[in-house]
This record gives C-alpha cells, structure tokens and sequence, in this order.
C-alpha cells in the first residue's frame, strides 16, 4: 500500500514553520508549553484501537510510519512527555523533513495527536502523543474489504520496523549475546526460528491456537514498571502454492535433523 495521497508533498512541513499572526486562543502562548489536546491520561484516549477502515491501513504500509508509531506509543506507555519531530528524527536517525508527511498522515487517521503547542523563536513547535496505547488489526475486516496486496504491505511494514529496532539496538551495543546463562536470565538471549515446518492442518491450527493464547496470556498481564523490554515479532503463514503442499513435487526427504528432525530442512534457528 502508498502513503496517503493527502501526505506526499515532503517539501511542505505540517508541523513547524513561522507563525504567521495569532494561533487559536489556547493553542500556543510565548515560551511556554499549552496543551492543545487532550493529556496522556485522558480517558478519551483509548487503551487499545481495533483498525477497521482502508484508510487507516494505508497509514500502516510505510516501515517509517509503523516505527513513528512504536516509538509514540512506547513513551505514552511510560508516562512520558510527549516527541517533538526535531527529537523523533534524532531518536530514527531520520532526517527530520523526511518526518513532516509521515505525522501529517498519522496525525490525520488521529494514530497520532497533538499533545501540546508552543512558539520557540518564532517557531510552531508541537509535540506528538499517541491516540492509543496499541492497535489490533480486525482480521474479519482484513478479510473482507483489504486487498491481499494491501494486507501484506502491513504485515511488511511491521516486519521492517522490527528489523529497524532491531539492528539499531545491536548498533548501539543494547542487545547481548551471552554464551552461558542460567536458566533465570535466559531471557537475555535473542531468540530466532525461520523456516517452513510441515504439519498437519489440525496440528496447524492447534500451534496457530496456542501462539494466540500465549501472547493473550501475556499481554494480559499489563505492563511491569520494573520488567526488562521483551522485543517480540510472531508471525506465521501458510503457502498455498500447490508445489509447496506437494512433498513429492519437492523431490526426495531430507534426512531428520539432530534431536529427533528439530532442525528440519531449511531452518534457521537458535540453538536451546
């Protein structure tokens, strides 16, 4: 999926420009903070937003945007104040007019609001908070209005910021590789498995079920002030290729890996 059509001009910041004659009474007083929306914990924000419309899901086909979002919601979570796009660019790497269309368009689906307005030097500077603590896509709406490419340009999407999170960690020396911990602190152990796995269609469901239930189980645990940030991308899909539902289109069965065929053919995982 593109960006939103009203959101491609980047040479049009929306957010920080000279003031031209007074704001709105309310939104801006000299050198001072005014809020212009609604707090962090105003109860007008939703916990957790369902994605039900195209427009919105255009909004969530840009790794940039996604990542925008993450890092908003991130930082609402903990009751922080909210980003300025000058900050944000500074935190992305980005460079900070490349920022300008992504929170018009994030803004504009209200994934994003205008938490408070100020003039520094002349300048309008606002300050942006998220309109929610999560989102759920909903998948009956997924199936029924959302082209298949569409679906994927998200699912896309979220898969490129975690690789953007990810490798910027790593980069910033955030991420460890211990060789020996014991089993209290396994946690801080990447952990990666990739790769087809054939099974059943029931066993296909039964595993579908159970990564469901786990991630409920611990979403629904709400957030621990003092708990480490456990980074988490699941994802899974079945290839409805005939040649790759045929076993003998794919030639002879590869022998079973160590450990009783954990390894598998074509898998790349980490060890236990």
């Amino acid at each position: 999926m593109s960006a939103m059509d009203a959101a491609q001009n980047d040479a049009e910041p929306a957010v920080e420009h000279p003031a031209e004659g007074n704001l709105a009474e309310g939104n801006a007083v000299e050198g001072n903070a005014a809020t212009s929306g609604p707090t962090a914990d105003d109860p007008r924000i939703p916990g957790v937003r369902v994605v039900a419309d195209v427009e919105t899901i255009k909004a969530l086909s840009d790794p940039l945007r996604v990542t925008i979002l993450r890092v908003v919601m991130d930082r609402g979570a903990r009751g922080l104040r909210a980003w300025t796009a000058k900050e944000l660019a500074a935190e992305l790497g980005e460079p900070q007019t490349k920022l300008y269309r992504h929170l018009k368009t994030l803004e504009e689906r209200g994934l994003l609001r205008v938490a408070e307005t100020r003039l520094v030097s002349g300048i309008v500077e606002q300050r942006y908070a998220a309109g929610q603590t999560s989102l759920e896509l909903s998948r009956d709406f997924l199936e029924r209005e959302v082209a298949p490419d569409d679906q994927a340009a998200v699912f896309s999407a979220g898969i490129d910021s975690y690789r953007r999170h990810y490798l910027a960690a790593v980069a910033a020396g955030r991420v460890e590789f211990p060789a020996d911990v014991d089993a209290a602190e396994c946690y801080r152990r990447p952990l990666m498995m990739l790769g087809d796995v054939r099974m059943a269609p029931e066993r296909a469901s039964q595993f579908q079920a159970k990564l469901s239930e786990l991630i409920n189980e611990y979403l629904a645990e709400g957030e621990c002030d003092e708990g480490v940030s456990l980074n988490v991308l699941i994802s899974c899909y079945v290839d409805q290729d005939p040649a790759a539902q045929d076993p003998a289109a794919q030639g002879p069965a590869a022998a079973p890996g160590p450990e009783g065929g954990e390894g598998g053919p074509g898998r790349l995982r980490t060890a236990s």
